[in-house]
């Protein structure tokens, strides 16, 4: 399912600059970027009704209002989802329970020591010639008046999608702060009404948070240089493709150049958060701004305000990943749902069957074994009909522009394996060519495929053979390699497992024959 951009580019925040000034000097050209997070607890329904209630003291039907009006919002900007007007019709419902709201702001006086004017004296001036009036300081006791805010919301969501396993999580606000009434105060502590909404805002935020992708605002910083100008003002009315085509129109030496390169980077990252993170367009767009970001660094590498954006952008490619992950088993659940009539959790038809995370493969549901003896395996383009791999770790069926779908594999932080069960026999003087095509995403990745098989006396092995030991971001690259070739030859394979580690890579066109 493809829908338009899911999220807006907000508004561009800028402090005064000068054209005089290198890079970000003082003032700084800060825009805050929409990038999309994944929901903690996805729901898995199409249509969603939203249930809210205000039920504790302090509390009104307005709050409850507020939190709905923030869910239903977030529901819709998602592009996934329908809002249902009533329970009976929606695939499951997501239920608000506010319950205590406490909010007191109150001024306290505290007697502080500050060294003031205590009085004057006469003295006499050598130059004036002349008795002169002086000031007198020291250290005296003084009033001054503090702001104190203290406040608290208890509250939790509820999703229920109809298969008995209702979640619940708690989505409670707090706030403790104190401040001297000197100077403006922050908008939670003007008033106890606005520490109230302050409150009530902050649940719903975190609500949000739980069961439904949504934008978090990130910084990224313009480097400033005369030379740049025109595509820094384009950037700040958030016209990126513009900037970019100002950006580019020729390259510089020296501190300029890595200026301009991070700038593009910058053009690349806010058109990426433009568009939904399952398209593949979207990685690819933040993969092109770290590059940028990457060439910049190399340039100027005692440039401090360089490293951020690479760590900003890794962020962002593992959100792209989850959030591809999450719609994958959106997309699996509805399809699963249609099909049997009702709404429960199943593998669908999707060639990448997940395992739920606290699972062990070895508690995986196995597909059936793959047996025959010419073209025995054929699941490269991971279409729906095809016999589903057992997954540890995160993975998802993504769609790239020529390639129809293909397997994701996200091995960040810990290994991603996709196991499929054989039942191939090894002719003697016979060939098995395996191959698949890979492209890795982000990180650098290790690649492994291990094949388990009995040999001519029926002992099972294991050998693994090595695609890539630490390979970059790039182009397709093909591998193959004949498994009749593994010594002790193959009289039967078993089983195929390929593994990830590293980073995140697309896997395409397995496919294994035997002839």
């Amino acid at each position: 399912m493809r829908t338009r951009s899911v999220l807006a580019l907000v508004a561009v925040t800028l402090l005064g600059v000068t054209a005089a000034q290198a890079k970000f000097g003082m003032s700084k050209t800060r825009l805050l970027l929409p990038r999309p997070v994944p929901a903690t607890e996805p729901v898995l329904a199409e249509t969603v009704f939203i249930d809210v209630r205000a039920d504790g003291r302090d509390l009104s039907q307005s709050h409850a209002d507020q939190v709905r009006g923030r869910l239903e919002q977030a529901f819709r900007e998602s592009g996934l989802y329908q809002v249902a007007d009533s329970e009976g019709k929606a695939g499951a419902r997501v239920s608000v329970r506010l319950r205590d709201l406490d909010a007191e702001v109150r001024d306290e006086v505290r007697v502080e020591s500050r060294y003031v004017k205590t009085g004057e004296r006469e003295e006499w001036d050598d130059k004036k010639k002349k008795y002169v009036t002086k000031d007198v300081y020291g250290y005296r006791n003084e009033p001054v008046t503090w702001v104190r805010a203290d406040g608290s919301l208890d509250a939790e969501v509820e999703i229920d999608a109809g298969d008995g396993r209702p979640r619940a999580r708690n989505v409670s606000a707090d706030y403790r702060n104190e401040q001297k009434r000197e100077g403006s105060l922050p908008d939670a502590m003007r008033s106890e009404r606005a520490l109230r909404d302050w409150l009530v805002d902050d649940a719903s935020a975190r609500a949000v948070a739980e069961v439904v992708l949504h934008p978090e605002p990130v910084e990224a910083l313009l480097a400033v240089n005369g030379e740049l100008k025109e595509g820094n003002q384009l950037a700040q009315q958030g016209r990126f493709k513009e900037a970019l085509d100002a950006w580019n129109r020729r390259s510089y030496k020296g501190d300029t150049e890595a200026a301009r390169l991070h700038n593009v980077g910058v053009a690349y990252e806010a058109l990426a958060y433009g568009i939904p993170a399952w398209d593949a367009e979207h990685t690819d767009l933040l993969e092109n701004a770290r590059a940028h970001y990457e060439r910049a660094q190399r340039l100027d590498p005692d440039e401090k305000y360089f490293a951020p954006p690479l760590e900003r952008v890794a962020a962002s490619l593992t959100n792209a990943a989850d959030l591809v992950a999450q719609k994958t088993e959106i997309d699996r659940f509805r399809s699963q749902s249609q099909g049997e009539g009702r709404r429960a959790v199943a593998a669908g038809p999707n060639r990448v069957s997940r395992t739920p995370e606290a699972a062990s493969p070895a508690t995986a549901t196995a597909a059936p074994p793959v047996t025959g003896t010419e073209a025995s395996l054929r699941n490269g383009s991971f279409d729906s009909g095809l016999d589903a791999w057992v997954l540890s770790g995160k993975a998802s069926v993504v769609a790239e522009a020529g390639r129809s779908n293909l397997a994701q594999l996200v091995a960040t932080s810990t290994a991603t394996s996709l196991v499929q069960p054989l039942s191939v026999e090894v002719n003697e003087g016979g060939r098995v060519p395996l191959h698949l095509e890979y492209r890795v995403i982000s990180g650098e990745v290790r690649l492994v495929v291990r094949v388990t098989y009995a040999d001519s006396q029926g002992k099972e092995r294991t050998s693994t053979l090595e695609v890539t030991t630490g390979e970059g971001p790039g182009a397709w690259s093909r591998w193959g390699s004949d498994l009749a070739a593994l010594r002790p030859r193959p009289a039967r394979l078993r089983e195929l497992h390929i593994e990830a580690q590293g980073g995140t890579l697309r896997l395409d066109e397995v496919s294994l024959g035997s002839r």
